[in-house]
């Protein structure tokens, strides 16, 4: 008999330090994580040298970011392109607001209080003959 309420008490233990350290991780996360959802975030590379539509993909928090480094395979007569968020509808995509982006170095944008839905990322420039590239663009919401 004690050796099975020594398992019950192990076994409540073993329930009480999972339970408390799931609280933990809980809610340590947000603070971890700049508030960013990882459940919206995303990862993904680009190359253009007009213009690139990106993915449709859904944000459920009130602000939309991204931040990458990018570069070029050679010089135009400009040193910018255009990046626009845009929010896919029932007839189509609503541009909420365009950016100008460094065609060689790092890049951030924000949309703050465009709400929930989906979105794509539209990228554009003058053709010049130059490619503008990405190994690693990450995209997020956020509150």
């Amino acid at each position: 008999m004690p050796k099975t309420r020594k398992s019950a008490w192990g076994a409540k233990m073993a329930v009480a330090a999972f339970t408390a350290a799931a609280s933990i991780a809980t809610f340590a996360a947000p603070a971890f994580a700049n508030e960013i959802s990882f459940y919206n975030w995303y990862g993904s590379n680009f190359s253009f040298d007009t213009t690139l539509t990106g993915s449709t993909r859904y944000y459920d928090l009130d602000n939309i970011g991204c931040d990458f480094y990018s570069y070029s395979d050679g010089e135009g007569a400009q040193s910018t392109f255009k990046l626009t968020l845009y929010r896919k509808n029932i007839i189509g995509a609503t541009p909420v607001e365009t950016k100008i982006m460094k065609r060689t170095g790092d890049n951030k944008a924000d949309w703050y209080g465009v709400g929930a839905g989906d979105y794509f990322f539209y990228f554009s420039k003058t053709y010049d003959g130059v490619t503008v590239k990405s190994d690693a663009m990450g995209m997020y919401s956020w509150d």
